[in-house]
């Protein structure tokens, strides 16, 4: 396997992380002459298994009521559906000068930007409406809309500044080993509160008929994405050792039959069977 990886001494001039394995693929083509069967490894493809999302900040103005925060965090950790547009890309724009008299033109680099990401969360709503009243509670802080005052349930309060009323999470992209030294990449993302708190509340009257009720929570955030985000994910990640996890063993939530339940049912119907001398002939 080692041959089919590429030296780490030369990786970081390709783009790839602080002690990032990848494929070699100067030595590993498949599809030139034709297929190479000692080098197969090297031509393995990537598959992204869904990200893992770690927050690293709540906003401060609940740094009275921590239990406000530890929800946030759940929530974001453990409950969405779905989670779209974290992804991101970059473009190199350049300027452009006429060169010849074809039409053709000289482009120049210019400037390299990066794509700014959109997040969207989905959540199935649960008892009490707690999606919406959470994310909606959380708009109102940064500013209720009757009073146009920012934390007026607050005693005390900080100046308003980002993180009095936004978060911070880190994003990491695990290859399907799910192990930290395997990481492909890690993004942080700060900045980052609602803007759209689960949309409507739902209300409506359709006589014969149920209303299954999704929340879909937009939010906006500002990326950063390098070597040091990578390493931030893979510090995090060690510390969740999520690649120990064996469900194998997962405890399925009783350890024996309900003490109200015994000497009931099939329990039951044996003993009563083996009471007669002749069922132990």
């Amino acid at each position: 396997m080692n041959n089919n990886l590429i030296e780490k001494t030369v990786s970081v001039g390709l783009g790839l992380g602080t002690d990032q394995q990848a494929a070699d693929l100067m030595s590993g083509a498949q599809l030139g002459v034709g297929i190479n069967p000692s080098k197969l490894d090297a031509a393995t493809p990537l598959m992204f298994p869904p990200a893992v999302l770690v927050v690293t900040h709540v906003p401060s103005m609940w740094k009275d009521d921590p239990k406000t925060g530890q929800m946030l965090k759940a929530l974001i950790e453990t409950h969405p559906t779905s989670v779209s547009g974290l992804d991101f890309n970059y473009t190199l724009e350049t300027a452009d000068k006429p060169l010849g008299h074809d039409g053709q033109v000289f482009h120049t680099p210019t400037q390299t930007k990066r794509s700014q990401p959109s997040p969207s969360f989905t959540f199935t709503e649960v008892t009490g409406n707690l999606i919406w009243n959470f994310f909606r509670q959380w708009v109102w802080d940064i500013q209720h809309p009757d009073t146009i005052a920012s934390g007026a349930r607050f005693k005390e309060l900080d100046p308003f500044m980002s993180s009095l009323y936004s978060m911070s999470m880190v994003a990491i992209q695990f290859d399907p080993t799910m192990r930290p030294e395997n990481i492909i990449d890690g993004m942080f993302y700060s900045n980052m509160f609602p803007t759209a708190p689960g949309g409507d509340f739902g209300i409506e009257r359709t006589v014969g008929t149920t209303k299954d009720i999704e929340r879909s929570v937009e939010f906006v955030a500002h990326l950063q994405h390098n070597t040091a985000t990578r390493d931030l994910a893979i510090s995090i990640a060690k510390k969740l050792d999520l690649a120990k996890l064996n469900f194998n063993k997962l405890y399925p939530g009783q350890a024996a039959v309900a003490t109200g339940l015994a000497d009931t049912g099939l329990e039951r119907e044996v003993q009563d069977f083996l009471s007669y001398p002749e069922a132990t002939a």
